[in-house]
């Protein structure tokens, strides 16, 4: 994310942060009155958790009193259990959420910038591979969260198939062969 320079271990927040693509496309989701009304209107709740390296500066983010906003403070395991519906840019975090057939948007809006600054594309083909669709802008981020939340968060037929085909077993055996492999 250009938003930061790496000093001494740790990540500087510039000054302009606020005004950072980054800031303005997630505060834009959150505000988003669309979104809280069909979250308050069907009983979910909204949880923010940012990139580790922006929890120092969790509170430069204004969301009201309805988003749990988290730092360091959450168990992702239990997000993971707990939570109905992820929102993410490129985490591979997400493959959690697959396997426990959990939908997942990815919400891509700095795509061109984040290859060009940050990783060169890998094998991994989000919109061919992904375990939910990819989003480019504030509006479709909305639109198909709200698509999710009225549909009780279920994942599509789509995203479903490929998280069954991606995991060869599920069936709760996977440390036991683990360790059966190792010993």
């Amino acid at each position: 994310f250009g938003q930061f320079i790496h000093q001494e271990e740790r990540y500087i927040l510039k000054e302009w942060f606020k005004e950072s693509d980054y800031y303005k496309f997630y505060a834009g989701i959150i505000n988003s009155s669309v979104l809280r009304g069909a979250i308050k209107e069907k009983g979910y709740e909204l949880h923010f958790i940012p990139h580790p390296v922006f929890f120092p500066y969790i509170n430069e983010f204004d969301f009201g009193s309805n988003v749990v906003i988290h730092g360091n403070d959450v168990s992702y395991n239990q997000m993971f259990c707990e939570s109905s519906l992820f929102i993410t840019d490129y985490s591979y975090a997400v493959f959690d959420c697959a396997y426990l057939m959990k939908p997942v948007i990815y919400t891509q809006f700095d795509t061109e910038e984040f290859y060009k600054s940050q990783y060169e594309r890998g094998m991994f083909d989000y919109d061919m591979e992904g375990f939910g669709p990819v989003v480019e802008s504030i509006e479709g981020a909305v639109e198909k969260i709200v698509g999710y939340i009225n549909n009780d968060c279920k994942m599509e037929e789509m995203y479903k198939k490929r998280a069954l085909e991606y995991f060869k077993y599920r069936d709760k055996k996977n440390a036991n062969r683990i360790f059966e492999e190792l010993f």
